[in-house]
């Protein structure tokens, strides 16, 4: 009988319930348990402060590109 993976959900299986990679990943929890969790919080998982410090890159970003294209427009209204 032909299945959806059931942790992915988007590979197709034949006879079983996990496609490769899903069934590498249980082996993995199986020998690592809380570790794989930890790994995958610690590398996948933004933290509060990374979301907010990125968001004020960004802002700061945007506003320096507001103000170079005032400041060229400006200029070429001097010329």
């Amino acid at each position: 009988m032909v299945f959806a993976c059931k942790l992915c959900e988007k590979e197709t299986v034949i006879m079983t319930h996990l496609c490769d990679k899903c069934r590498r990943i249980k082996h993995l929890i199986n020998l690592y348990d809380e570790r794989v969790y930890e790994v995958l919080e610690n590398c996948l998982v933004r933290k509060e402060h990374a979301i907010q410090h990125k968001e004020k890159q960004e802002l700061k970003h945007e506003s320096n590109k507001i103000h170079n294209t005032i400041a060229d427009s400006i200029v070429k209204d001097k010329e």
